[in-house]
């Protein structure tokens, strides 16, 4: 009877490499920086103890395998064994964990301009000085707290740290906020210039009223201005013309021709 039999052969393994066994020592010194207590030469006796435990204990390509949580038991388990061996105290109270910390992300800080830019909505003051104080909300609150401090806040916290910043900026950038009273006219908050795109009205205090022509040749006309519950009367020479008031505030002005119904868009150019 033959029994023929196989010969396996097995690949000799390779041997720990000056480079390999040089960032297993490295590894070793930077799981040790936590223990304060310890002074630099007590940190690369145990890191020599464990490169060499380590290195006995398995082969190279064994150990590279490993995934980074088995890496990390078998690191912290040869740093406790090895300080034993060598008479070391790590000092368990000196082990410092460092907390998680959610960065702030570009995302995360438009959120918190837009809160404050949808919130300045109901005041009438110029866009730059808006964009002052959002501005100035989302670099105190990115500066004071961290993302996950601010998520841990309770309801009650979140408001009082909003509103302490928010007056914060307000102060700090020295804007003096006047809120909108939307289609509440009266001839002190309509006095100035307004422009829309086929011509320009100039109210004055006194009634009077200029309109000018922006497109061709420049041409002026004038008149009398009054105001009717909810519209703006414009008297210009012989000729009547009606506007109602679709929305007010301190920068815009949306006026209806009562005629046409034709939507005019007019912004603020400047004060008498």
């Amino acid at each position: 009877m033959i029994i023929s039999c196989s010969t396996i052969s097995f690949a000799q393994e390779a041997p720990w490499t000056k480079d390999a066994r040089n960032m297993v020592y490295n590894e070793l010194l930077n799981e040790l920086t936590v223990y304060k207590s310890l002074i630099q030469e007590q940190k690369e006796s145990i890191a020599l103890c464990g490169l060499e435990e380590i290195t006995k204990k398995y082969q190279m390509s064994s150990y590279q395998a490993k995934i980074e949580v088995e890496l990390k038991r078998i690191k912290s388990s040869t740093i406790s064994q090895c300080s034993k061996n060598i008479g070391v105290e790590l000092g368990i109270g000196n082990v410092e964990t460092e907390k998680p910390k959610v960065e702030w992300t570009k995302e995360n800080k438009s959120a918190i301009y837009n809160e404050m830019s949808n919130f300045l909505g109901k005041y009438e003051n110029t866009s730059q000085e808006k964009d002052k104080i959002s501005l100035c909300f989302v670099e105190e609150i990115t500066k004071s707290y961290s993302k996950s401090e601010l998520d841990n806040l309770i309801d009650a916290e979140l408001k009082k740290v909003k509103n302490d910043i928010f007056k914060k900026c307000v102060e700090s950038t020295g804007v003096k906020l006047k809120k909108i009273t939307d289609n509440k006219l009266n001839k002190k908050s309509i006095s100035g210039c307004w422009q829309s795109y086929d011509f320009t009205l100039c109210f004055f205090d006194d009634g009077d009223i200029e309109k000018r022509l922006d497109k061709g040749m420049f041409k002026k006309s004038r008149g009398k201005w009054f105001l009717e519950s909810d519209k703006v009367i414009l008297v210009m020479k012989n000729s009547k013309e009606e506007y109602k008031v679709v929305y007010f505030s301190g920068e815009s002005l949306k006026l209806e021709e009562v005629n046409t119904k034709k939507e005019l868009h007019f912004t603020k150019m400047f004060n008498f």
